[in-house]
């Protein structure tokens, strides 16, 4: 009856060393694809800010350009 015992008690802590090892990866890898999805966030970020800066900047041009253009008709008419 005793061995018996010490049997279940040795499956059943094998099964906890399996459970905390699989537990101690799933965070590890789950700190990993986080840790990547933020430098992803980051860099989509920059780009963001760099589409609008460049915008803006086309924007100013396109406004220049028009103000130009119609300064130009007056003077040809």
């Amino acid at each position: 009856m005793n061995k018996e015992y010490e049997d279940l008690t040795k499956v059943f802590l094998l099964l906890l060393s399996c459970a905390n090892e699989l537990t101690t990866k799933t965070y590890k890898y789950g700190t990993i694809i986080h840790n990547l999805t933020n430098i992803v966030n980051y860099y989509i970020l920059i780009v963001e800010m760099y589409l609008y800066s460049f915008g803006e900047i086309l924007k100013k041009l396109y406004i220049k350009t028009v103000k130009r253009n119609s300064l130009f008709s007056k003077l040809k008419n």
